[in-house]
């Protein structure tokens, strides 16, 4: 049953935004969103939980905060990656969009309510500090760490850590930290080299960024090939093997590459349907079935 402070959302659609304000952040915008929703950063951004069981994670629909500069609860109606929708008692509803471009994510912020326009500054300050607070809680989190799903013949490369330590003797995907002035790209094909000794082809990004356990890095993952005859080698790890599709769960992952697993799958499909739609027809191939033949 609708608490009786949550208004219908009927009652939003003549109303104008008494604030507004908009940001640029130099990050993809699953990164953005997950900042902008993450509890861990939720004092710096402007989000106070409300309820005492609400204390770790992202925020969710259902979930009641206090946003910095507002006077009343709001409650959560909408969180996903490609929007951040509050509502509160008498009219009050706040929205925060994420479009991606070129140059990042970028935030549109705005909130709505019947009040009148000695208020606006205070809006529009607490919206600017929303903004410049997920500029700097991207900027927190934007240390990375990124991984190769390495693909070849509907295989992919999994390499078996060293033995020792809490990790030792299980898999992951090679990959390593992001050094400062490097992009995603260049660090993964700097750490490919390095494990692998081969030069690497980067393609698109697979899955979301994810956060790991220790000290605040986040894990990304890109879809990579090898160029024709290179064969990776060991030099880092304690083992190398192609694993197909059916055999991922066979082995023991770490559990952040582990839940990389289902889109791993997808990459393995659609590199096996480019390579299929690639190929020659047989009938092709031997130069039968073609008109016009002399």
């Amino acid at each position: 049953m609708r608490p009786p402070w949550i208004p219908r959302p009927e009652r939003y659609g003549h109303l104008v935004p008494i604030a507004h304000a908009s940001v640029l952040v130099g990050a993809e915008v699953a990164v953005l969103a997950a900042a902008a929703r993450d509890l861990a950063d939720a004092p710096d951004v402007g989000l106070i939980p409300t309820e005492s069981g609400i204390a770790r994670g992202l925020v969710g629909a259902g979930d009641v905060l206090a946003f910095r500069g507002v006077p009343h609860p709001i409650r959560v109606v909408a969180a996903d990656d490609s929007r951040l929708t509050l509502e509160g008692p008498r009219g009050l509803r706040y929205r925060e969009t994420y479009a991606s471009t070129g140059a990042g994510a970028y935030v549109t912020c705005e909130l709505f309510w019947r009040v009148g326009r000695l208020t606006r500054r205070r809006a529009l300050a607490a919206l600017t500090l929303r903004c410049a607070s997920l500029r700097a809680a991207v900027r927190r989190r934007r240390r990375l760490v990124v991984a190769a799903a390495v693909i070849r013949a509907g295989r992919v490369l999994a390499a078996q850590r060293g033995a020792g330590g809490l990790v030792g003797d299980r898999w992951e995907l090679p990959g390593g930290k992001v050094e400062p002035g490097e992009s995603p790209p260049t660090a993964l094909r700097r750490e490919c080299a390095e494990e692998l000794g081969v030069d690497v082809e980067i393609g698109a990004r697979i899955g979301v960024p994810m956060p790991l356990d220790y000290d605040g890095y986040w894990l990304e993952a890109f879809a990579a090939t090898l160029p024709a005859g290179a064969e990776p080698v060991a030099r880092e790890h304690r083992e190398l093997r192609w694993i197909d599709a059916g055999s991922l769960d066979t082995i023991d992952w770490l559990p952040t590459d582990r839940a990389l697993l289902p889109h791993v799958r997808a990459a393995l499909r659609r590199a096996e349907s480019s390579r299929t739609q690639a190929e020659p027809s047989a009938e092709q191939a031997t130069g039968t079935g073609l008109k016009g033949k002399v």
